[in-house]
């Protein structure tokens, strides 16, 4: 009978480390993190549960050969193991290094798509649209004339938004925040406007902006325009899936915005698996206007609209975090309401609404039925300034529901640009917020 040899050293270290694997894996895992990292936040989504199980996966398996396999085959297989491991690890490094360069991160925030010194052509076919156009960014990611050195010494004003306020398929000169600066400077020489506008932002996001960008920036004077996209997240199951996953929050979307590997597999995720469109141009935009398409099968809603529309409570509470960052940053706070193409006729009442950026529209709806969605956000949003003694200019009400002012239901073309500048212009001046901005026009600025 041979006699028992006690574990070495190296022994115990394999079998302690297979035993932390295995526990690691245990208390590691998606329910877990989401109860105790994030308590009270939206569950893991479904790629990052995904991701997470994998490694707990690698985690067992790694810590049953740790405390099964016999020391001798582990003191040879895992200097391989280890250099396979490293070799992957700088291969990750290096793609990552390599995107970097190509596609440069966002100036203020990883989850603000406000990158630097981009330079597009335009070629569009939209109803009011030039065919040709360019669309670039300064050294803030937003479009905008240079920002000079004496930023700080100018009537500043800046825009926040969605795609109504980004106006990408006009070219810089014709967005509406670039003809407010054309008509303000017939008051104020020094007014200087930048539009932060991003595709997809609600007031969500507006919320990331005034903790990132505002405080940075220290505009004199803040417009904001809401209202759409926070809609859509009431009439819309996946817009949080393939709408804007920069406003969202959790482990997986803190990883998916700080890599640039983990956004590429996202986007061919979306595209492969998910089927999302690739957009090229404006597909719901059409060169005679929104489709005229007859609503057959209508989804029955109840009495009371605003039961459906879940995202209210939020856009409420979002609006009133908003003014309360305004007024901590010293900053002069105008909010916009949203308009439309629509209005709440018979006639827009037989027409179909849908929209290329829903792809999980929940209710098949009329046009008119939208507006009053809309209206019903656009109302919250007039009674919250007027409770809060905030500036609000009720652009839906100054901006004909008439085709010749959108290119499709709700993004403005040339001739809307011109008009919200000229309206919201004539706003700003009558209320004298010019006047009371310091470094406004010599007639308004404040003395000490």
């Amino acid at each position: 009978m041979r006699p028992s040899i006690a574990p070495g050293p190296s022994h115990l270290r394999f079998r302690i480390a297979g035993a932390a694997c295995v526990l690691t894996a245990m208390f590691v895992n998606p329910w877990t993190l989401a109860l105790f990292l994030a308590p009270g936040a939206p569950a893991l989504h479904r790629s990052s549960r995904m991701l997470i199980g994998l490694l707990d996966a690698l985690f067992v398996i790694a810590g049953i050969a740790l405390l099964t396999a016999p020391p001798a085959a582990l003191r040879r297989v895992l200097p391989r193991v280890f250099t396979l491991a490293i070799s992957l690890l700088l291969s990750v490094l290096l793609i990552e290094g390599i995107l970097r360069v190509l596609t440069p991160e966002s100036v203020f925030h990883p989850n603000l798509a406000l990158y630097p010194y981009r330079n597009y052509a335009l070629r569009v076919n939209l109803l009011g649209v030039s065919r040709t156009g360019r669309y670039t960014t300064n050294k803030w990611g937003m479009r905008g004339d240079p920002i000079p050195r004496n930023w700080s010494e100018l009537t500043t004003v800046l825009t926040i938004g969605g795609s109504t306020t980004q106006c990408y398929y006009l070219s810089d000169d014709k967005t509406w925040p670039a003809r407010l600066q054309q008509v303000l400077r017939r008051v104020d020489p020094k007014v200087m406007v930048q539009n932060a506008g991003l595709d997809g932002h609600s007031t969500r996001g507006h919320l990331l902006m005034m903790k990132e960008v505002v405080p940075v920036v220290k505009p004199k004077i803040l417009v904001m325009l809401v209202g759409m996209n926070d809609l859509s997240y009431s009439i819309d199951e996946q817009h949080l899936l393939l709408g804007n996953p920069n406003e969202m929050t959790g482990l997986g979307y803190y990883v998916f915005s700080h890599s640039r590997i983990v956004q590429l597999i996202y986007k061919w995720h979306q595209i492969l698996v998910n089927r999302a469109p690739i957009v090229e141009g404006n597909p719901d935009a059409k060169p005679t206007g929104h489709p005229r398409k007859p609503l057959l099968h209508p989804t029955p809603l109840p009495e009371n609209i605003e039961t459906i529309l879940p995202s209210l409570r939020e856009f409420e509470a979002n609006l009133g975090e908003i003014i309360r960052l305004a007024g901590r940053e010293g900053v002069k706070l105008v909010i916009l309401t949203q308009p439309l193409l629509f209005d709440d006729t018979s006639e827009w009442d037989r027409i179909e609404w849908s929209a290329y950026w829903l792809q999980g529209q929940k209710y098949a709806i009329s046009a008119a039925t939208l507006w009053k969605m809309q209206k019903i956000f656009n109302d919250r949003l007039l009674r919250i300034c007027r409770d809060r003694r905030v500036a609000c200019f009720d652009l839906a009400a100054a901006i004909p529901h008439e085709q010749t002012y959108f290119y499709d239901s709700v993004h403005f073309n040339e001739a809307g640009s011109v008009r919200v500048a000229e309206r919201l212009s004539d706003f700003l001046v009558k209320n004298g917020i010019l006047a009371e901005i310091e470094g406004g026009s010599p007639e308004g600025r404040k003395t000490r």
